[in-house]
């Protein structure tokens, strides 16, 4: 995990790393995918990533602040533990990926994908989803409060324990998703 934070959060090139460490770059590379590929521990804050690819990554206990990563992928990661407070997350690719008690707080992540992820005891507050995709998400204690989700697809979804308070929801894709036992009271919905 130590050449992956190396490479994504601290900006060093796999050629940088390579010379740092005396290894060739194929071999940096080889080594930054067979590694158990787990961030545990740590905070990330500050950190820049734009078109990154970090799949098949686990983050456990690791708090993301003032992050931005646009346009990078995180898909079949696994969230666990894990915060992410006053990030940008535009255009990122979370599909198949899993969140396990994971609180997500004034964060920006308008076109988002998170089509067929799992959701797990995550709550989502003061943040901004639109245009994001949710396609096909199972979600279990999910919450949304005072957040934006105009123009989502929230499509084929299967939502259980799930409470949203004062979240627009305007143009929003609900097809062949039960909103039966959710509260949309205090939501905009248009």
């Amino acid at each position: 995990a130590d050449l992956l934070i190396m490479h994504a959060v601290h900006h060093y090139t796999l050629q940088e790393i390579s010379e740092m460490m005396e290894l060739k770059p194929a071999t940096v590379e080889k080594e930054c995918r067979e590694e158990d590929d787990i961030i545990a521990y740590r905070r990330l804050s500050g950190i820049c990533l734009q078109e990154e690819d970090l799949s098949r990554i686990s983050f456990e206990h690791v708090i993301f602040e003032n992050c931005r990563m646009i346009h990078s992928s995180f898909s079949g990661g696994n969230f666990t533990d894990t915060v992410f407070r006053s990030c940008e997350l535009s255009n990122c690719d979370f599909s198949s990926s899993c969140f396990c008690r994971t609180e997500i707080q004034a964060v920006k992540g308008i076109g988002a994908n998170f089509n067929e992820a799992r959701l797990f005891h995550v709550k989502i507050a003061d943040s901004n989803f639109s245009y994001a995709n949710f396609n096909e998400v199972k979600a279990d204690h999910f919450t949304a409060l005072q957040s934006d989700f105009s123009e989502v697809f929230l499509t084929a979804c299967r939502l259980k324990n799930t409470s949203v308070h004062e979240v627009r929801f305007d143009k929003a894709n609900f097809y062949r998703t039960s909103l039966k036992g959710i509260d949309l009271t205090t939501c905009r919905i248009s």
